[in-house]
């Protein structure tokens, strides 16, 4: 497939969750240049079943911080999770 990198993680879906996923799939970005998502998150399963989904977002920090594109050509990833 086109994710040949991450199919060894995506084959096992009873094992791990990229949290980025549904991000990537709405047109979301992390890599400022061309648009695409290439920094994700991936847990465990067993981090899931203990923390929850949580929220994941990308930080448009190009929108916040000025000369950020001096800084990074990418947008942060970020989860956070309630803790039990």
């Amino acid at each position: 497939g086109d994710h040949l990198i991450f199919d060894v993680f995506l084959d096992q879906p009873d094992q791990y969750t990229f949290l980025t996923l549904d991000l990537a799939f709405a047109d979301a970005y992390s890599y400022i240049p061309f648009f695409s998502f290439l920094d994700h998150i991936l847990i465990t399963n067993d981090a899931l079943d203990e923390y929850g989904q949580g929220t994941t977002e990308v930080l448009a920090l190009e929108g916040m911080v000025d000369n950020y594109r001096d800084v990074s050509d990418h947008r942060p990833v970020r989860a956070a999770f309630e803790l039990p």
